[in-house]
């Protein structure tokens, strides 16, 4: 749910559209207690995908119902979905 957006950066796909088009990506593993976060872009814009890799921790996550309920039935199927 980090990953739908935040404050300073509110689209929901912000985050991985700016990895996708600097060439890079994401993904995380989550296991009973802890998750593991990890990311690659190029060099140049490794500021960019910090600053907004940051804000979901620093400003305030936003969590749309909508996106909510399309996590919980995802769940609910038992799907993985890498992001």
């Amino acid at each position: 749910m980090l990953f739908m957006g935040t404050t300073k950066f509110p689209d929901e796909n912000e985050y991985d559209s700016y990895l996708s088009k600097h060439g890079g990506s994401s993904n995380a593993c989550t296991r009973s207690e802890k998750t593991s976060y990890h990311f690659e872009v190029k060099p140049e814009f490794l500021k960019g995908a910090l600053t907004r890799f940051s804000q979901f921790f620093v400003s305030s996550p936003l969590m749309k119902c909508e996106a909510m309920e399309r996590e919980l039935q995802s769940i609910d199927s038992g799907a993985c979905q890498s992001f």
